[in-house]
C-alpha cells in the first residue's frame, strides 16, 4: 500500500508538478497508524490517490475487526465443560462417575477386553446397575453415567425432555457395543433365505428405523453429543476468509485506474 502512494505522488510530481517532502516515509507512517487506529493528518495530492486511502481505509476497518476479534477470542478463558465421547474420555476424567448394567453381554465384553480403555470402564465402575429406565431419575439429575443400549437411552432422554422440556442428557459419539441380533435356526433350515430376505427388506426399506422412531421417540437436538460441529483443530484463516477486504481494495484500485 505504501509502495502503491509512492508511485502516485511520484506521477502527481511529474504531471501537475506538486511535490511532496519525504513521500516514503509519509506513506509507511500512514499505513502504519490506520492499522494502530492513529489519525493521519497527510494526505495524497492527486483524487486518484486519496481514492485508493479510501479503499484502503475501509478494508483497514475489516482487518483489524476481524484480528482484533480472534485476539480477544484467543486470550478470553472460556468455562470449559468436560464432554465424555467415548470411553477413553470417561475412564480419563473424575468428574462423573458411572455405572454398567448388571449381567449383560456389554458388561462382560469390557471386562473381558484387551482394549486398555474398555477394561478400564470395567474395573472404575462406580457399580452396577439392573436397567437404565428404573434409574432415570439418577441420570437426569447427573449423579452418574451409564452405559445403556442405545434404545434404552433414547427412552430415557425422550421421557426427561417430556417431563422439563431440556436437552439435560445426550448419547455419546462412540457406540461400545452394537448389539448385534439374529434368528438362531437348525443348520440347513428351508426358512433361512425367506427370513433373510425379510430381514433386509424391513432394513433397506426403512421399516425398522420407523418403528424404533415410533416407540422410541426423542427431540433430534438431544441425540446430539455437544461436540458433534466441534471442528478437529484450530483452523488459520485462508485468503477465502478474509476475501472481502481484498476484493474492496482491487475495486478501489480499478476504480483508480
Amino acid at each position: 500500500m505504501a509502495l502503491m502512494l509512492m508511485v502516485f505522488e511520484t506521477v502527481a510530481k511529474k504531471i501537475v508538478d506538486l511535490r511532496t517532502n519525504d513521500i516514503f516515509d509519509k506513506s509507511f507512517m500512514f499505513v502504519l497508524q490506520t492499522i494502530a487506529n492513529k489519525g493521519s493528518t497527510w494526505a495524497p495530492n492527486l483524487d486518484a490517490g486519496r481514492t485508493l486511502i479510501a479503499a484502503w481505509l475501509l478494508s483497514a476497518i475489516i482487518l483489524i475487526a476481524a484480528y482484533s476479534g480472534i485476539l480477544v477470542a484467543m486470550l478470553t478463558l472460556p468455562k470449559v465443560v468436560i464432554t465424555i465421547d467415548s470411553i477413553d474420555d470417561l475412564v480419563h476424567q473424575k468428574g462423573i462417575p458411572w455405572k454398567l448394567l448388571l449381567n449383560t453381554h456389554t458388561t462382560r465384553m469390557l471386562q473381558e477386553s484387551r482394549d486398555e480403555s474398555r477394561r478400564l470402564a470395567f474395573v472404575r465402575s462406580s457399580g452396577f446397575i439392573v436397567d437404565c429406565d428404573n434409574n432415570k431419575t439418577e441420570l437426569a439429575e447427573g449423579k452418574y453415567a451409564a452405559i445403556c443400549p442405545r434404545l434404552r437411552a433414547k427412552k430415557v432422554i425422550m421421557w426427561d425432555y417430556s417431563n422439563t422440556g431440556k436437552c439435560r442428557m445426550y448419547i455419546a459419539k462412540e457406540r461400545v457395543n452394537f448389539n448385534m441380533q439374529a434368528f438362531a435356526l437348525r443348520k440347513g433350515s428351508p426358512y433361512s433365505k425367506k427370513i433373510n430376505r425379510a430381514i433386509r427388506a424391513i432394513h433397506e426399506g426403512g421399516i425398522y428405523s420407523q418403528i424404533v422412531n415410533k416407540h422410541y421417540p426423542s427431540p433430534t437436538k438431544c441425540l446430539q453429543s455437544p461436540t458433534h460441529d466441534k471442528p478437529s483443530g484450530i483452523e488459520p484463516l485462508d485468503i477465502y476468509s478474509l476475501g472481502g477486504p481484498f476484493l474492496l481494495l482491487a475495486a478501489g484500485d480499478q476504480m483508480i485506474s
